[in-house]
């Protein structure tokens, strides 16, 4: 049994129901000004909702009117807008998250989805790019920043929690169609669906889901290792997702399934397939006027990492099951003092498939435990908010661990600051272990100031500082010898800035950001991009964000975004085979989308024209592998149709 600092578990807080948003009809959160908007209470950063400039952690609170008007279609397209947040390209056409410079693909962020825990589970890692698609999503809450201390070993340096409309957001039914096309030819076919009603004895019921089918690209590239790929042939994705969920009172019912099958275009052959099916049951009581008790019952079952047709890839094929309980009590002191107390059991279990086993112990099933208990402290008094939070536990694998969390918070007029303090970590995950028995935890410090200016009531600058350092990170290493390896390195330092303008009015909006890390210390040699000691591969030092929609009339908007983004670098392999420094030029991507709202009553309809100047951007790797470029469509032309049926 190992020790270490900062082991905790996943989703210990990810219950919404603390968020009093929940309870807020779509149609009010349309309505919000700025100013309003900033007092919305968001319970992402705390398991207690406090407002988006209060809350211990630095937010992105992106709201069903944002993403509309954001013309994005998929996650990926709406999270390129957010600060510090990038993607690069991974083995077998999985493009992975990016934040602040650093690699988070492999169980270093977290995706919640109506609190369902989306990482797969033999590497924590998330497959996007066309998956998750956005018409049926309320409102999504974002960590910029560290999230273990409430979330646990998958939630190191930013956390992704997406509320999906329920019953009384849907308030009938809604379908939407969308089909785009590039380089001459059918590009991308989306298909979703909502319905639901909340019923006058509280019972509340919705269904939603999306089909969509579609490419990476459909551009012939030849790259420098090999010969011409063909990607209209050799990226199709297919992607479904079906969301149910009933609500009575304080009892919340959710069950999810998710599936998304796509092209390794890499090797040009075989498909990669990522499915899972989530069940989520809480309750919420009060035993008394302060003292509120919430247990929680979650369950999911994934298959991660399937390879179809290619037969040297089985080995990875595993179906696991995690099973969470988790009970939270919530004590409210005074009107200046709340303390909240918990307790979370998970087991894990691994299962090969066909005749594999597990390296670490020989056998087709593999399983660990984890117990935590968790206590955390609001405190509000006038001179400023202070949250303090510590986590003990005790995992199957590494033992005992405790995790500290210090959060100072204050808003004074129009003026707010912040000023937090977090050690975070990112677990080992099963696929870890199995590879390297010996993997340590990577543990992180991470201090994070933020100041904010409400210069009117619909106009905010945000601007904040943070200083990541990781030790013993976990890097990943590939041969086309040896394959897969896990090897901790000494630690890597990251600091920068994030800068962000919002302006929002009866005409419309605007949202523009910049944000920009260096790196301060790498000892990861695998990172290193020689000649540039202040940049990390993939992820460019600088990026430039606008999001806008301007009202032409009640009916009419149109929608221009653009993305800047500074020189990118990875290593290719060259024609003699050998690994080479390739410089990836700035980007500039210009999208503009017009939308007609209720052209017949509940009928709208969107056209738009992204990347208008043809920049062909492509996803590049963050580490010395040779991973070739995965490119996007180029231009591309777009037609969406919706419909909203209510009484």
């Amino acid at each position: 049994m190992k020790s270490l600092l900062s082991l905790s578990i996943s989703i210990l807080f990810s219950l919404s129901v603390f968020s009093q948003t929940d309870s807020i009809p779509m149609g009010d959160l349309i309505d919000l000004s700025l100013e309003e908007l900033m007092n919305v209470h968001v319970s992402i950063a705390s398991p207690k909702a406090s407002p988006v400039n209060e809350t211990p952690g630095i937010v992105t609170l992106i709201t069903s009117e944002e993403i509309k008007k954001s013309g994005a279609r998929n996650l990926l397209e709406l999270l390129r807008f957010v600060p510090g947040f990038d993607f690069g390209a991974e083995l077998d056409n999985v493009i992975g998250l990016g934040v602040r410079g650093n690699n988070a693909t492999e169980g270093k962020f977290l995706l919640l989805i109506d609190g369902q825990q989306m990482n797969e589970t033999n590497y924590g890692s998330f497959a996007f790019g066309q998956h998750i698609l956005l018409e049926n999503i309320e409102r999504i809450e974002i960590i910029r920043g560290p999230g273990s201390a409430i979330y646990g070993g998958l939630a190191e340096l930013a956390v992704i929690k997406i509320i999906t409309k329920k019953g009384k957001d849907v308030n009938g039914a809604s379908a939407a169609i969308d089909y785009s096309i590039s380089n001459g030819k059918t590009l991308q076919n989306n298909y979703q669906f909502a319905c639901g009603k909340k019923l006058k004895n509280e019972l509340e019921i919705s269904l939603s889901g999306y089909y969509g089918i579609g490419k990476r690209s459909n551009l012939e590239i030849t790259p420098s290792s090999g010969s011409t790929i063909n990607y209209a042939d050799s990226s199709k994705i297919k992607s479904t997702n079906l969301n149910a969920g009933i609500n009575y009172k304080n009892l919340k019912i959710n069950y999810l399934y998710d599936d998304f099958n796509f092209k390794n275009l890499q090797k040009q052959i075989g498909n990669v397939l990522f499915s899972g099916h989530y069940i989520g049951l809480e309750y919420s009581f009060n035993i008394s006027d302060k003292i509120k008790i919430t247990p929680k019952i979650n369950w999911k079952n994934q298959k991660p990492w399937q390879f179809i047709d290619f037969d040297s890839y089985k080995i990875y094929n595993t179906s696991n099951n995690r099973h969470t309980g988790l009970i939270i009590s919530e004590y409210t002191i005074n009107e200046d003092a709340t303390l909240i107390c918990g307790a979370e059991y998970f087991l894990e279990q691994g299962k090969k498939e066909e005749t594999n086993v597990f390296y670490n112990n020989g056998k087709k099933e593999i399983q660990y435990s984890d117990l935590a208990f968790f206590t955390e402290g609001i405190f509000t008094p006038e001179i400023a908010n202070i949250t303090l939070g510590a986590r003990f536990e005790n995992h199957s694998e590494f033992g005992f661990a405790f995790v500290p969390r210090i959060g100072i918070t204050k808003k004074i007029e129009r003026w707010h600051q912040k000023i937090l303090y977090s050690q975070s970590f990112k677990a080992p995950t099963i696929a870890n272990i199995d590879i390297n028995p010996n993997i340590e935890p990577e543990t992180s410090d991470i201090i994070e100031m933020e100041t904010g200016y409400e210069i009117t009531d619909n106009m905010l600058l945000t601007l904040n500082f943070f200083d990541i350092i990781i030790r013993n990170p976990i890097v990943y290493l590939w041969d086309d010898n040896t394959g897969d390896s896990y090897v901790n390195y000494d630690k890597t330092e990251t600091n920068g800035v994030e800068i962000q303008y919002r302006i929002k009015g009866n005409w419309g909006l605007v949202n523009t950001t910049y944000s920009f890390y260096r790196a301060a210390y790498n000892g990861v040699p695998d990172y290193n991009i020689e000649n540039h000691d202040q940049i990390l591969g993939a992820y460019p030092n600088y990026k430039i964000t606008l999001n806008s929609s301007i009202k032409i009339s009640e009916k009419l908007t149109i929608n221009p975004s653009y993305l800047f983004y500074s020189d990118r670098y990875t290593y290719l392999y060259n024609e003699l085979g050998n690994l080479e420094l390739k410089k990836f030029a700035p980007s500039n991507l210009i999208n503009f989308t017009i939308s007609y709202e209720n052209m017949i009553k509940g009928l709208g309809i969107s056209l738009g024209i992204y990347d208008i100047l043809n920049e062909k951007y492509s996803f590049i790797n963050a580490y010395k592998a040779g991973i070739d470029p995965i490119p996007t469509a180029g231009r591309e032309i777009y037609l969406k149709l919706s419909y909203h049926f209510s009484k």
